[in-house]
């Protein structure tokens, strides 16, 4: 079934390689439509899109008061 595929693919995905945050923000958003409870909230919107970003990036992140999804994108 392919909504059970994207589910899959949705809690797999993370940026890898050579990634972009703007092609992970894209795929994000294309597979959190099959996942709405993961998503139902702008905080776990928020928390799982974070999570999956490179440690690096999340090191750039600290500290900064970042409230709304869009704000974390950017």
């Amino acid at each position: 079934m392919v909504q059970r595929q994207k589910e899959k693919e949705f809690m797999k995905l993370k940026i890898s390689g050579s990634m972009t945050v703007m092609q992970y923000a894209s795929k994000f958003t294309e597979l959190s439509r099959f996942v709405s409870e993961f998503v139902s909230s702008e905080r776990l919107k928020m928390r799982r899109f974070k999570k999956r970003l490179a440690f690096y990036i999340c090191n750039q992140l600290a500290g900064q008061p970042i409230l709304t999804y869009e704000e974390l994108y950017e």
